[in-house]
């Protein structure tokens, strides 16, 4: 029985590990109309299933994040980035205007 519930739980981590791109979309502050994907929500932009991360723009988007509108929008294999305010946090990097998590 031991054996078993240690398997269940070695395989619930290992499924629970995805790559960083798989990052669920929150929302966002609302800057002007929502990006692709998203639904105004009061002072907000909302998911819609299957939108990608949002971001604010603040100049260039990141690398594997395109332009759309006031927001930059995550391609696929991006890495989660957070507008950059001083020093990047503990296991990112800066980039520009945001701090990019490390592979």
């Amino acid at each position: 029985m031991m054996k078993a519930a240690v398997a269940v739980a070695v395989l619930a981590a290992s499924l629970a590990v995805t790559p960083a791109s798989a990052e669920e979309p929150t929302p966002v502050v609302k800057q002007g109309a929502c990006p692709s994907g998203y639904y105004p929500n009061g002072n907000y932009c909302a998911p819609a299933a299957g939108a990608k991360p949002a971001i604010p723009k603040r100049g260039a988007c990141p690398s594997g994040y395109r332009a759309n509108g006031s927001y930059c929008l995550a391609a696929r294999d991006a890495r989660p980035a957070v507008p950059r305010k001083g020093a990047c946090p503990a296991g990112y990097s800066g980039a520009g205007e945001y701090c990019l998590k490390n592979k």
